[in-house]
């Protein structure tokens, strides 16, 4: 995909290592697997972003073994910048393409035990032969 070629080319732009890159890589690549998972309204672009935020903090200061100091500051800003303009811009799209639409499948309980349909009922069952209307005598 276009998304992670860009995504590497970012951070071969922004000279990180290869260990930056590749934390950089499994995190947009976890988020985007996320969103791509499911179709529920509860899944939104804020929760996206939320869980983005959270797994760039959890690698942005150093409390092992659940968070390692990888990213600084200035690349956790460069990054949110990045999948704002970049990836969160055209959420909507992704969702839409790579999200998997479900589809209903109808089988019949007995092969070829199809009910035929009954014969209609004559039109003169349902309307009366005559219409009688009332008047009120001061007209």
């Amino acid at each position: 995909q276009d998304y992670y070629f860009h995504l590497y080319a970012f951070a071969k732009a922004k000279g990180f290592d290869a260990k930056k890159a590749g934390t950089l890589l499994s995190i947009c690549r976890e988020i985007f697997d996320a969103d791509a998972a499911t179709n529920a309204p509860s899944e939104s672009m804020e929760k996206s972003f939320e869980r983005l935020e959270a797994q760039l903090l959890r690698h942005a200061e150093f409390r092992p073994p659940k968070a390692l100091d990888i990213f600084d500051e200035g690349d956790v800003q460069e990054i949110i910048e990045w999948m704002l303009h970049n990836y969160f811009r055209h959420y909507k799209l992704y969702k839409a393409i790579f999200t998997k639409r479900r589809s209903d499948v109808f089988s019949q309980a007995a092969p070829f035990a199809v009910e035929a349909p009954r014969d209609p009922l004559p039109l003169s069952s349902f309307l009366p032969l005559r219409v009688e209307v009332d008047m009120p005598e001061d007209a």
